[in-house]
């Protein structure tokens, strides 16, 4: 099941669809999320994060062991008319992004958790918490985006 043909009509396996979608989605549960944040609803914003988290990494070892059972990337770009050069540099930047964006969540949840227990000066470290979060949002939609464009070159183009 998990590498039968998928149902995006591509020539991609089923885990490469469902990665896919989940990472079409994930920008948009973030914007969901971030939005019990402006409502003060911080209990479910930190909740939810912590749940997107977790999918997320659950998502993310999927892909990884069906890329590894899959014969991996070169294997994928062998069939692609997208030339290797170009994949191999735009999937590096989209790992470094990823990977980046990735430590940076941890370091939020990290923080918040530990701010959130000490009863620290919340105005403070909103303020802290604000900037990191852009940054956060705009590497994760960028990773997902980049994903969603190498599914594309590899196998639709």
């Amino acid at each position: 099941m998990f590498f039968d043909p998928g149902f995006l009509g591509t020539k991609a396996s089923l885990y490469l669809d469902v990665v896919t979608i989940y990472f079409g989605l994930l920008p948009f549960l973030l914007a969901f999320s971030i939005r019990y944040a402006l409502k003060k609803e911080y209990e479910k914003h930190y909740r939810s994060q912590i749940v997107i988290f977790t999918i997320t990494l659950i998502i993310v070892m999927i892909f990884e062991v069906g890329i590894r059972f899959s014969g991996g990337f070169i294997e994928f770009a062998k069939e692609s008319s997208i030339p290797m050069t170009f994949l191999s540099i735009f999937l590096g930047v989209h790992i470094v992004i990823a990977i980046l964006s990735v430590i940076l969540w941890v370091i939020l949840i990290y923080t918040s958790l530990r701010e959130y227990r000490v009863g620290g000066d919340m105005a403070i470290f909103a303020k802290y918490h604000k900037q990191k979060t852009r940054v956060l949002f705009v590497g994760l939609t960028l990773t997902s985006i980049m994903g969603i464009m190498i599914y594309i070159f590899l196998f639709v183009a």
